[in-house]
């Protein structure tokens, strides 16, 4: 693949991870594989609660820990009050003591009641001036990425959301592993086509979608036996499960098909001739 394919096509898989499917598979597994909730999480959308009620941030990499670090979005409440990270609300809160003001000395003096402010308790630090250290007790996903994968109809019922230029991405990367040079084969040409512009309605193929038992640490992608033409099965975090399937490809008596698993408990990787 070129240089220029590689970095259009690489965009599809990096829609994924944004998927709320996707979102809710790494943090409901996240005790068991921590290192990828690590990895994913960085600069995509949480809500976080408090006593004070839910608000929106972002984990980012603290540099001190190399662990993450929660932070909120600065907004402002409909009542007039400021949500802010910590170090920043005391640095808002010195700017804005200065612009009214208050003496250095005051101003240190407020800065030492924000350190010492105990959580969840308002305190004054200057008149006119209180603060609350709203505590964190849980974060979890904001659940509003494009929806790539599934949605939910009106009815409540999960379907497959359009055709999954994601998908179709890694199923017809699976099938060239197997085909080889067979892959630049002119009846494929609608599907290269789809990547290259992004568009899942000028490819040919069609993805079922069904829910697995349970959530599972690992991936696997496997071609399916199928009596007429070629099946790829892609499974994430065991339970979410999508067939696609290419009606104009055909596959032989002789035609080799092997099953990927990557185990993410032990992040492994293996091939299995099935």
């Amino acid at each position: 693949m070129c240089k220029v394919c590689n970095e259009v096509l690489g965009g599809h898989e990096a829609k994924l991870k944004k998927d709320p499917a996707v979102r809710l598979a790494i943090q409901n597994l996240n005790d068991q594989t921590p290192w990828l909730h690590k990895r994913m999480s960085p600069n995509q959308g949480f809500v976080a609660e408090s006593q004070g009620g839910t608000v929106e941030g972002f984990y980012r990499k603290d540099q001190s820990s190399g662990g993450l670090e929660f932070r909120v979005n600065t907004s402002q409440k409909p009542d007039g009050s400021l949500v802010a990270p910590t170090d920043d609300a005391r640095k808002r809160l010195s700017d804005m003591l200065r612009q009214d003001g208050f003496s250095e000395a005051g101003i240190e003096e407020a800065l030492r009641k924000f350190d010492e402010a105990p959580e969840d308790i308002r305190v004054t630090v200057a008149p006119g001036f209180d603060i609350v250290k709203w505590a964190v007790t849980r974060v979890g996903p904001k659940l509003d990425g494009r929806l790539s994968l599934v949605r939910l109809a009106p009815g409540g019922e999960e379907v497959l959301q359009g055709a999954g230029i994601s998908l179709l991405k890694v199923a017809f990367e699976y099938l060239a592993l197997h085909v080889g040079s067979e892959i630049l084969s002119p009846v494929l040409d609608p599907v290269r086509d789809a990547l290259r512009r992004n568009d899942a309605s000028l490819s040919p193929h069609r993805v079922e979608w069904k829910r697995g038992p349970r959530l599972e640490a690992f991936h696997r992608l496997v071609i399916e036996p199928a009596p007429s033409y070629i099946v790829v099965q892609i499974r994430l975090f065991g339970e979410l499960a999508y067939r696609v399937h290419f009606p104009n490809v055909r596959a032989g008596k002789k035609f080799p098909r092997f099953a990927y698993t990557h185990d993410l408990l032990q992040r492994r990787e293996r091939f299995q001739e099935v």
